[in-house]
């Protein structure tokens, strides 16, 4: 299989907060498939974690229900022998994806990783200080008393 090149960086920094139509709307921005966000629709896949979690996106399609049978059509092609193959370009675009949130979800992993690490350096580094001392001021007011007769 070819490897392709994955760049990160169409995706937004919030990828990984993103559900539903949001979500939706960064598949249709990625790949143009409306077919691919009925697949995930269908499934109740609706942000990069179910979606990468999920290790059969196609399975879905071989499951022998009357209410995937609108879903399998559009998806697949019917061969003359009543079998359906999944249509090449929706396959293709179901494992771009999957590459390009696995390699996000790596970065993203790596950068958490890098901030734990620089924040324990920081708690190393800084003294704790306490200071149980309290002060006290006190304020003396001065009265300065005439007798005027």
């Amino acid at each position: 299989m070819l490897k392709i090149t994955v760049d990160t960086s169409i995706l937004p920094k919030n990828i990984f907060s993103l559900h539903d139509q949001h979500f939706y709307d960064i598949i249709i921005q990625v790949t143009g498939s409306e077919g691919i966000v009925d697949l995930l629709k269908a499934q109740g896949i609706n942000n990069i974690s179910a979606f990468l979690l999920t290790s059969d996106i196609f399975e879905i399609l071989t499951w022998d229900a009357d209410e995937f049978i609108d879903l399998q059509k559009r998806c697949s092609i019917e061969l003359r022998n009543n079998t359906f193959m999944i249509r090449p370009g929706l396959k293709a675009n179901i494992e771009y994806l999957r590459e390009l949130f696995t390699k996000k979800n790596e970065e993203y992993a790596k950068e958490l990783k890098h901030k734990q690490q620089q924040q324990q350096h920081r708690f190393s580094l800084s003294p704790i200080t306490t200071d149980l001392s309290l002060t006290s001021t006190s304020t003396s007011v001065r009265r300065d008393h005439r007798d005027y007769q």
